[in-house]
């Protein structure tokens, strides 16, 4: 996600970090037959440390699998601060922001198919595939979206959007681009982008919260979108709660582009993000100030689920379990945990497992 990612706190964890930035010894275990049955965990790495990995969490043993793309791969790493991982048409797309490419593996056996990269992809963010031969791509460098040919595995033209986009939506034969404006300290944006897939330009720019960063369908289609408002500092790198302005929800109308702003939150120091829906989208889970809450997204009720900071968050599937993502440290092996749930009720932990550097991501197949 854009946690680790964002381009003024990398200048500070490059200035901070000493360690060597050799790659790390590990062994290189046997092959995986498959990965049928399970769900994928993207692991962010060290911003620098090129230690970017994936982990395999498989339901038949109930045991993770860590580093599988360097198992499946003869060795080879996958690259410097994956950002984004996407399954569809039985194929997984990695997206890799520091290394400035996208990596193609088969979703069965996590070999190396191809791997994305042109001059006019410099800081991809997030993978949305419209087709089996089209994707686009968020770009920060860009400030637009890099449209992708999935047949060549080129990169064939950039639409201008907004600043620094992000999240990626598509109703309606139209793509809703987050515009973040995350590096322009002062100047963030507050846009949403609406590119329109036929003549492939931006027809609408829809103005929302500060920040638009995560955006996620409810069962209607109203896209449901995160702002995480906007963040001054003091001389003493303290928030300035006077100048800063708060998170929020909004909820857009894909067909008529009204935008409503559902819920504030106070506490200014904090932002809200890791949105995910139940799999019957009566419950959206969302993370805030160290906590995570359960939303009732008819009647616009949060309710506390506990106290825990995470990196990421995904409902199951298939089970409907919670699946979190805990950042450790940002060069230390993180933890999934596994909780199961029933709307805004904890019913029991089940269990947990290491996995690799900054978990930011969980997919499913």
């Amino acid at each position: 996600m854009y946690k680790q990612s964002k381009k003024i706190f990398f200048l500070f964890l490059i200035s901070c970090l000493s360690a060597c930035k050799n790659q790390p010894n590990q062994t290189i275990n046997p092959k995986i037959d498959n990965f049928n049955n399970g769900f994928f965990v993207l692991n962010e790495g060290t911003y620098g440390f090129g230690n970017a990995t994936v982990s395999f969490f498989d339901k038949n043993t109930n045991q993770i699998k860590n580093d599988i793309f360097k198992q499946q791969n003869d060795g080879n790493y996958l690259g410097d601060q994956a950002q984004d991982m996407v399954f569809y048409d039985n194929k997984i797309y990695i997206v890799v922001q520091n290394s400035q490419k996208i990596v193609v593996v088969d979703a069965f056996s996590f070999k190396l198919l191809a791997t994305i990269q042109s001059d006019m992809m410099k800081s991809p963010r997030y993978f949305n595939p419209i087709s089996k031969s089209v994707a686009f791509v968020s770009d920060w460098e860009a400030d637009g979206v890099c449209k992708i040919n999935l047949i060549t595995n080129k990169v064939e033209k950039i639409i201008k959007t907004g600043k620094d986009p992000e999240q990626m939506q598509v109703v309606d034969n139209k793509l809703f681009v987050c515009n973040s404006g995350y590096s322009f300290a002062g100047n963030e944006d507050q846009t949403i982008s609406v590119v329109d897939l036929t003549s492939e330009t931006v027809t609408k720019n829809i103005n929302i919260g500060i920040q638009p960063m995560e955006i996620v369908l409810d069962k209607s289609e109203n896209m449901i979108i995160a702002c995480r408002g906007k963040k001054v500092y003091t001389n003493q790198g303290e928030i300035d709660v006077q100048l800063s302005q708060e998170s929020s929800f909004w909820k857009l109308n894909a067909l008529t582009f009204d935008a409503i702003q559902m819920q504030t939150f106070s506490q200014k120091e904090y932002w809200v993000d890791n949105l995910t829906f139940s799999n019957d989208k009566n419950w959206l889970y969302f993370s805030f100030g160290g906590s995570v809450f359960a939303k009732n997204i008819t009647q616009n009720i949060d309710t506390k689920l506990f106290t825990k900071s995470v990196y990421t968050m995904k409902i199951d599937t298939e089970n409907g379990n919670l699946i979190l993502g805990i950042n450790q440290g940002f060069t230390s092996a993180g933890k999934i945990i596994r909780y199961q749930i029933s709307g805004n009720k904890i019913i029991q932990p089940i269990d947990s497992a290491i996995v690799g550097v900054l978990p930011n991501a969980i997919i499913m197949k």
